[in-house]
């Protein structure tokens, strides 16, 4: 089983790059060489859950483009509800959340089949080292991650909107 770090982090580019091109994980910017993960999904009821990592995935996650606090609140509401009889949801990691990527067979579509692909982009808890902001993995075009940069038109990450696809270790309960 291929062990993915569960915990946040603040990564910079360079951690980013360094860590996908150790797992091999394709990223359009960042490691386009990487050939992506041999998964094993096997698909449940609204979950897909992978053998190769020993990850449960949301298989749709949130029906629309959430700021981080709303997307924070998403993932207590799946806990206290007990989404799939579970309520150890959480944010993926940005490395959880890059595992899922491949690269692009076509346009505008890296991510497997199994997952519904209207979250084409999905929030994570790690953030940038520098800038402090949460990581997004980009499910379309080639596929990348990226993170807010203080110097864009936009004043600040929290005004973003992303989607989310929440994640557990498969074993816990």
């Amino acid at each position: 089983m291929i062990n993915l770090r569960s915990y946040p982090q603040d990564l910079s580019k360079e951690d980013v790059r360094s860590r996908l091109k150790d797992l091999n994980i394709y990223d359009g910017a960042l490691n386009s060489e990487g050939k992506g993960i041999a998964h094993s999904y096997r698909k449940g009821k609204k979950v897909i859950f992978d053998e190769a990592t020993g990850l449960m995935w949301q298989q749709c996650g949130s029906g629309n483009q959430l700021t981080f606090d709303e997307a924070v609140e998403y993932i207590n509401k799946l806990n206290k509800k007990k989404f799939r009889g579970y309520k150890d949801w959480r944010l993926p990691t940005l490395e959880e959340a890059m595992s899922l990527m491949e690269p692009s067979t076509m346009v505008g579509n890296s991510i497997d089949p199994l997952f519904d692909i209207k979250q084409k982009n999905i929030w994570t808890s790690d953030k940038e080292k520098a800038e402090l902001s949460p990581w997004v993995v980009y499910f379309f075009k080639n596929g990348c991650c990226g993170f807010f940069d203080k110097n864009l038109p936009i004043a600040h990450y929290k005004y973003w909107r992303h989607f989310v696809r929440a994640v557990r270790s498969g074993q816990s309960s």
